[in-house]
């Protein structure tokens, strides 16, 4: 995979600059309150990284409905048990998975189709969307 990330590039994912704040006291008082769904800023290498097993893990989940079968696709795909984490996200169709130890955060949602993604950690710690702030 180095060849493949060999040509991403070095700077970070963008974070918002005070310029893009909101200047409206009350979408600034909005975006206070969610800052704990900040992530962490990732370089071109780790996005690289993290989209390729995101795509990887996609193809992987073709016909996969249920975290029996979740757990068996990801497990074949080389990601062990003890390093994925899956929970029931409320949605009667859906599974979501984290997958830390894939150098970024790679999570997604077992929907017909799944939905993966890499992104950086949560400020607030690990994969997982914090579920609530201040």
């Amino acid at each position: 995979m180095a060849k493949i990330c060999a040509d991403a590039p070095a700077e970070p994912s963008a974070e918002p600059t005070p310029s893009e704040e909101p200047t409206d006291p009350w979408a600034r008082r909005v975006a206070e309150n969610n800052a704990y769904k900040t992530q962490a800023r990732m370089d071109g290498d780790a996005r690289c990284r993290g989209d390729a097993h995101a795509r990887r893990i996609t193809g992987g989940l073709e016909g996969v409905h249920d975290e029996k079968a979740l757990r068996a696709a990801l497990d074949r795909l080389g990601y062990p048990p003890e390093s994925v984490e899956v929970y029931d996200t409320g949605v009667a169709t859906g599974f979501t998975f984290s997958i830390p130890h894939a150098g970024p955060c790679v999570t997604g949602t077992l929907t017909a189709p799944a939905q993966v993604e890499a992104h950086g950690h949560y400020i607030e710690g690990g994969c997982r969307e914090p579920k609530g702030g201040h």
